[in-house]
């Protein structure tokens, strides 16, 4: 087994922490709906993630860098297109969703919980969009489009954010019973 193959395993594995997490994140709070109680007790849950998130999404970020080094693809399009979207998804996490999740736990420790329900609004359209970022660098990885494919790929893109973008307009404001 070479190095190559080492960092793309590590690579992978992270991508599925990282990816997996957030869309499970994102999947059990739109679950919860507008009962603020059910939210609450799902933020209590999902607060301890950003433990294994964080570190899942710097090891994606770094293997990801050192397979461009090390491997035969060379700075393409679509790892150019991949990088900027996956980085910026990383930048989300650290400074948008991590910080809140991190309120969130404090908040419900501490018993605040119209507080920590006030913070909800600070996770759902960031990590809807970190997801989304995410989505289409799993896409781009995986299709690997030549430039002349960059266009329908990024059809499908739109389509996708706009039904994230229209799914987040239709939700409504959780309430405490």
């Amino acid at each position: 087994m070479n190095i190559y193959l080492i960092l793309k395993t590590l690579h992978v594995l992270a991508a599925i922490t990282w990816v997996g997490g957030g869309l499970a994140c994102t999947a059990l709070m739109t679950m919860s709906g507008r009962d603020g109680d059910r939210l609450l007790r799902t933020l209590g849950v999902l607060a301890p993630i950003g433990a294994v998130m964080g570190p899942s999404s710097l090891v994606v970020m770094l293997t990801g860098g050192l397979l461009v080094w090390t491997g035969a693809w060379g700075f393409a399009p679509w790892i150019a297109v991949s990088l900027a979207c996956a980085g910026t998804g990383f930048l989300i996490g650290a400074f948008k969703i991590g910080p809140a999740f991190g309120r969130v736990g404090r908040m419900l420790a501490e018993g605040d919980r119209r507080g920590a329900l006030a913070q909800v609004a600070a996770l759902t359209w960031p990590g809807r969009i970190e997801q989304a970022l995410l989505i289409t660098t799993v896409v781009f990885m995986v299709v690997k489009p030549a430039p002349a494919d960059m266009a329908p790929v990024g059809l499908i893109l739109a389509v996708l954010f706009a039904a994230i973008a229209a799914q987040t307009r239709m939700a409504r404001r959780p309430t405490l019973a």
